[in-house]
């Protein structure tokens, strides 16, 4: 089968039903070095659009619970990006990592493309397999990442027909983001360890506030979650820990809870 890339004839990839395409793994690195791949766009310079990755696997040190900060995939204000028929697994921090903030080395002053990702529509996660991204908080605080796709300060993006499995968090977004759509997405049963004194587990589709310890305040703007399935069940499916500026949308997903009580 081959798959149809934009102003591109028809190129077949090597990931297909029956073959799991290439590997790379992110191995020894230079001190300081987390991110895998990075697509990045700096104001006053040629913008990083119009980028698709597609049709391989990228494997983070270790499919166990971690304590580091590896990135497979960090978007920082890039827009018209596909990422499609992936694994990604084995990271700590985020499988995808989608981010508008001007950054340190950028002169918030001469930054007049901010925001550059304004829609969900112009980041796209299609089509893969999002797994073993898992760092727990610890039973006495600290830091916790893994998460499978995660919307991060300006961010949006939209995740669809993708299987997660064995995420900390399958989906995430801070408070200061702009939102993610989630439609037709499968969860399934494992992951969501994470490993404090109160709670052992935790949700799978995330959305941070902007109060203290992520709680209350503003959760981003707009959420949409259609036809999704949850296979999980440690705790809750959704939770989203602040109010969105603008809305949340729940059509057609499937729970397996016994109830919607939480």
């Amino acid at each position: 089968e081959a798959a149809a890339f934009p102003g591109h004839p028809l190129i077949p990839e090597a990931r297909s039903p029956s073959t799991p395409g290439p590997l790379l793994k992110f191995g020894p690195h230079r001190d300081g070095v987390t991110t895998f791949l990075q697509i990045r766009s700096f104001p006053g310079q040629l913008a990083n659009d119009h980028v698709r990755i597609s049709g391989f696997r990228i494997y983070g040190p270790s499919f166990g619970q971690q304590e580091t900060s590896e990135v497979a995939i960090r978007i920082i204000r890039s827009v018209d990006i596909t990422v499609a028929n992936m694994e990604i697994a084995g990271w700590a921090e985020q499988g995808v990592k989608v981010e508008d903030d001007p950054g340190e080395d950028q002169d918030p002053s001469t930054n007049n493309e901010r925001p550059r990702i304004s829609d969900p529509s112009q980041i796209l996660v299609t089509g893969s397999w999002i797994h073993h991204n898992q760092n727990p908080v610890g039973a006495f605080g600290g830091h916790a990442g893994g998460y499978g796709v995660e919307a991060a300060t300006g961010g949006w993006a939209t995740i669809t027909r993708t299987v997660f499995d064995f995420n900390r968090h399958a989906l995430a977004a801070h408070g200061d983001s702009g939102g993610y759509t989630a439609h037709h997405n499968l969860v399934l049963k494992g992951g969501g360890y994470h490993g404090s004194l109160v709670n052992t587990y935790t949700h799978q589709f995330d959305v941070h506030g902007t109060g203290g310890n992520g709680l209350g305040g503003l959760a981003g703007e707009t959420f949409v979650y259609d036809a999704n399935a949850f296979q999980y069940r440690k705790d809750n499916a959704i939770k989203i820990r602040g109010k969105p500026r603008r809305s949340v949308t729940f059509t057609n997903n499937v729970f397996p809870h016994p109830g919607l009580e939480n």
